[in-house]
């Protein structure tokens, strides 16, 4: 089984979703970051500042996600 991606919800209500990219498509790339809504992805639309605490958001998210999972699991 592969993880494809996390929908997060910020604080707000709004759900943002981390997708994970194959190696071979994005080569410097882990994650993505799409909008969603209604069961699509949809693009992102804020400044540079809005999309930066986003994307700290969602780090800070899957950090804790990954810190939380037992060792077992990780492997």
């Amino acid at each position: 089984m592969y993880v494809k991606g996390f929908i997060i919800e910020d604080d707000r209500g709004r759900e943002i979703v981390a997708l994970c990219e194959p190696p071979y498509a994005q080569p410097a790339k882990t994650f993505s970051i799409r909008g969603w809504q209604r069961l699509r992805l949809v693009p992102l639309r804020h400044t540079k500042q809005e999309y930066r605490r986003i994307v700290g958001g969602v780090e800070a998210t899957l950090h804790d996600l990954l810190d939380h999972l037992p060792s077992s699991v990780r492997a």
